[in-house]
């Protein structure tokens, strides 16, 4: 991922052209700041990605409930099931991403008879901080670029899937933007592209959905016109169809990532998790779970919450039939 720049300052790189160095970054500075600045500057790769942002809601209500410090062998054993269900919880969507991801390129790879690894080979990174998790793909000039970005939206649909299935909803944003590991060879981004992901978490999103700005769909689609190798386009094609049959244009307007759509449901159904937890399985017991707290928040008078999650329910209820399962 790392890429050691040029000494002038400007660097070549094969997915972002030339990357603009600091102007002040001349190395004649002599203010001890300045150097401090420039030494770290140095270390930055900055480089574009396709980002994704998820949060894991209702952590800081259990969080909430827990001492500030232990102060006896008998907290860490009152308070232990609380934190252990908040980590399975992290832990368990970062394995799932990472698996499903990797899947799905070794997958595509196999149905595809004309095109070779250099369409499918790609890596995954993610990171997570408290209860968010960060997945991203590095959108470089190579032809695995745009299976990168579907292989991403595909494994955000599984996980959205799991964490329902699991009663922890997640809520998200996915993004394109450029972004800089803190430390060379580190996982975490830092950057704006990331601040876009976390904007359409936390501002846009509002309930359980993944909210996708415009600019994934229109990265996926330029390859249809843009590749003028014949099975490079066939690629990019297919994998602009694959795109738009994983997003849909929510109630608001918003482009949303279609977890439990039609294209999910074929794709998705009896893929399992290692414990033998199918995508139907999720799905079935996240409607369920999405039925209860719509209810308990209507009876709790909170409208505001009870609203969104049933906009959640019609969500799936308008999609159960896709998996073979009944919403009455």
């Amino acid at each position: 991922m790392n890429d050691n720049g040029a000494a002038s300052g400007r660097r070549q790189d094969e997915n972002l052209g030339s990357v603009p160095r600091n102007p002040d970054d001349s190395g004649t500075s002599t203010d001890g700041a300045d150097l401090i600045k420039q030494q770290m500057f140095a270390k930055l790769d900055p480089r574009n990605y396709a980002i994704a942002c998820l949060d894991v809601l209702g952590q800081n209500r259990a969080f909430s409930e827990l001492p500030q410090l232990l102060t006896s062998p008998s907290d860490l054993r009152a308070h232990l099931p609380v934190l252990r269900q908040t980590f399975v919880t992290v832990r368990t969507l970062r394995m799932t991403i990472t698996g499903i991801a990797n899947q799905m390129g070794n997958a595509d790879n196999e149905r595809s008879n004309d095109a070779s690894d250099e369409y499918f080979h790609f890596d995954l990174g993610s990171f997570s901080f408290a209860d968010t998790l960060v997945a991203y793909v590095e959108l470089s000039t190579s032809p695995a670029a745009r299976t990168a970005v579907c292989s991403l939206l595909q494994a955000c649909a599984f996980a959205m899937q799991m964490s329902m299935g699991i009663h922890s909803p997640l809520r998200g944003g996915i993004d394109l933007g450029w972004a800089s590991p803190v430390e060379p060879g580190s996982q975490e981004l830092y950057g704006p592209g990331l601040n876009r992901a976390h904007y359409l978490e936390s501002r846009i999103a509002e309930y359980p959905r993944i909210v996708v700005g415009p600019s994934v769909r229109e990265f996926v689609e330029t390859g249809t016109t843009t590749e003028s190798d014949p099975t490079a386009r066939s690629v990019a094609t297919a994998l602009a169809g694959l795109c738009r049959e994983m997003l849909y244009i929510d109630d608001d307007g918003k482009l949303a990532l279609d977890y439990i759509g039609r294209y999910a449901a074929e794709h998705c159904s009896h893929a399992a998790t290692e414990s033998g937890f199918t995508g139907r399985d999720a799905v079935s017991r996240g409607y369920s779970f999405l039925l209860e707290r719509e209810k308990a928040f209507a009876d709790a008078g909170d409208e505001k919450l009870a609203a969104r999650y049933a906009k959640t329910v019609n969500y799936y209820r308008s999609r159960l039939s896709f998996w073979g399962l009944d919403g009455g």
